[in-house]
C-alpha cells in the first residue's frame, strides 16, 4: 500500500493475514519534483509449519518457523504540460525458514485529469529487474493496471480498473469501487474486486489515519481477509 504525502514522515502499520507489517515513508519536494522512500517490513517466529493435503485441507505440525518480510522502494514525480508521471524501484526479500529470496522491480505510471471530475491513469509495476527465484514466494511477472475515477461531488468517488496479473490469472481483471465520506472524519466505501465483494472504512482523524476493510475470500482453504491499518502523519 502507498501513503499520499506530499512532505515529511508518514509511519503505518498493517495487519493482514493474522501478521503485522511495519512501514516507514519519508517524502519530500523540490520545485515541481516529488520523492519518496518507502521501507515495509515484518518479522515473526511463530509460523506454524503446515501442508496441504487433498487440494483443501491444511495440516499443522507442531513446529515453527522463521518469516521475515522487507521492501524498500524509492520513487520520484512531476508533472509535465498537465499529466502526471512518476516511476521508482522496488526491491523485496521474503526469508521463510532456511530460503532467502530477493527480487528488483521497476515501476512507472502516469494521470491525467479530464475535465475538473475525471482522472485516467495506466502504471505497470513489478517488471523484473532481477528475480533470483520464479515460484510463488515473490511475484515475478509485470502487472498492468488502468483506471478511471469519477468525482462528481467532493464527498463521493467512482473507480473503475482493469488489472492484467499473470501471476494470479491468465486473463484481466476489473475492479470496481464506490467511496463516500460521511463527513470529513468518516468514509466508507464497497467494491467488487473481480470475484469477490469487499468492504471498508477509514477514519480520518488527522495526523492519525485508521483503515479497516474487509474481503470476501476466493476460496475454501482461505478465510475471509480483513486489514486493519493506522498510519500517523508526523509533518502535521
Amino acid at each position: 500500500s502507498a501513503i499520499v504525502n506530499t512532505n515529511g514522515i508518514s509511519i503505518y502499520g498493517i495487519n493482514y493475514q493474522a501478521i503485522d507489517y511495519s512501514s516507514i515513508l519519508y517524502a519530500a519536494n523540490t520545485n515541481e519534483w516529488y520523492y519518496g522512500i518507502q521501507y515495509t517490513g515484518s518479522s515473526l517466529s511463530s509460523v506454524t509449519r503446515s501442508y496441504v493435503e487433498n487440494s483443501t485441507d491444511i495440516t499443522e505440525i507442531d513446529s515453527t518457523v522463521q518469516y521475515e518480510y522487507h521492501a524498500f522502494n524509492v520513487v520520484t514525480a512531476t508533472t509535465i504540460y498537465g499529466i502526471n508521471i512518476g516511476g521508482g524501484l522496488t526491491s523485496k526479500t521474503i526469508i521463510l525458514d532456511d530460503t532467502q529470496i530477493s527480487n528488483i522491480y521497476a515501476l512507472y505510471g502516469c494521470t491525467i485529469r479530464l475535465w475538473n471530475t475525471i482522472n485516467i491513469g495506466v502504471a505497470n509495476h513489478h517488471m523484473p529487474i532481477t528475480i533470483q527465484d520464479t515460484s510463488a514466494f515473490l511475484v515475478n511477472q509485470q502487472i498492468s493496471i488502468g483506471s478511471i475515477s469519477y468525482q462528481p461531488t467532493e464527498h463521493t468517488l467512482f473507480i473503475m480498473g482493469l488489472i492484467n496479473n499473470p501471476n494470479e490469472y491468465d486473463f484481466t481483471t476489473f475492479h470496481y469501487s464506490i467511496e463516500h465520506f460521511l463527513n470529513r472524519h468518516l468514509a466508507i466505501r464497497i467494491g467488487l474486486d473481480h470475484n469477490r465483494i469487499t468492504s471498508g472504512i477509514g477514519l480520518n482523524l488527522t495526523p492519525l489515519t485508521i483503515d479497516i476493510g474487509w474481503g470476501q475470500s476466493r476460496d475454501t482453504i482461505m478465510e475471509d481477509q480483513i486489514v486493519v491499518s493506522f498510519s500517523y502523519d508526523l509533518a502535521k
